[in-house]
């Protein structure tokens, strides 16, 4: 958790101390009201994360591994691209040991497309091919089109695909996800809970090294 507000707060004052060199007064105003908002951001609660599973399926794992990772991500955040390698060598690494859960947290623009092009992949078992080929995706999602990459991850039935992407019993699955994370006081992408640990931020592949063995030392 602290790596992530660490990272987030290193990049903002990395900027504003550029800026203050050009124009010190008003510049430092900013800096100081930006650190202000940072600080205030809730922390995210702590909850064991085998809580938040129930009646959900992985998108990676198995639901008898004992370390359970739940993720509220947005495709389109750069900050979960960038963690996205990490936890798949992770999960490369103990794939009989982990468990990887996605919540869609959509905060950009046309994510909440994405969230539900994801959804209704898993409907038809193409979870994880879907989710990666949208994490690797750098073109803009306003003309995407969505039941091409389905096609492509082998999503069987595109017709049932097109017409789930428009159901308000997907869109229903998106805003639980998002009402949790309220309810959890996530405010920030990607946000992990690790069995009993959370962490915001980029995370590396050691620092998720690190929160893994800690989750199964305690996992039974």
């Amino acid at each position: 958790m602290a790596v992530g507000r660490l990272s987030i707060n290193a990049c903002l004052t990395a900027v504003l101390v550029v800026w203050a060199a050009a124009i010190p007064a008003n510049v430092a105003r900013i800096r100081w009201k930006a650190s202000k908002s940072l600080e205030s951001r809730p922390e995210p609660r702590t909850v064991d994360a085998r809580t938040l599973i129930s009646g959900r399926m992985p998108s990676m794992g198995s639901l008898k591994a004992p370390v359970v990772i739940v993720e509220f991500s947005d495709y389109q955040c750069p900050y979960c691209r960038a963690s996205e390698r990490s936890l798949q060598e992770l999960f490369s690494a103990h794939p009989d040991k982990i468990a990887v859960y996605r919540y869609d947290f959509p905060i950009h623009p046309y994510s909440d497309k994405a969230a539900a092009a994801a959804r209704c992949a898993a409907e038809q078992n193409v979870t994880e091919a879907y989710q990666l080929e949208l994490f690797r995706n750098h073109d803009p999602l306003e003309h995407f089109d969505w039941v091409a990459l389905a096609h492509k991850t082998g999503v069987s039935n595109l017709d049932r695909f097109a017409k789930c992407l428009g159901d308000d019993s997907t869109k229903a699955l998106i805003t639980h996800d998002t009402d949790a994370a309220k309810n959890l006081h996530v405010s920030a992408t990607p946000t992990f809970f690790i069995n009993n640990n959370v962490a915001e931020g980029v995370l590396s592949k050691e620092r998720l090294e690190a929160l893994y063995s800690d989750a199964a030392k305690t996992s039974n």
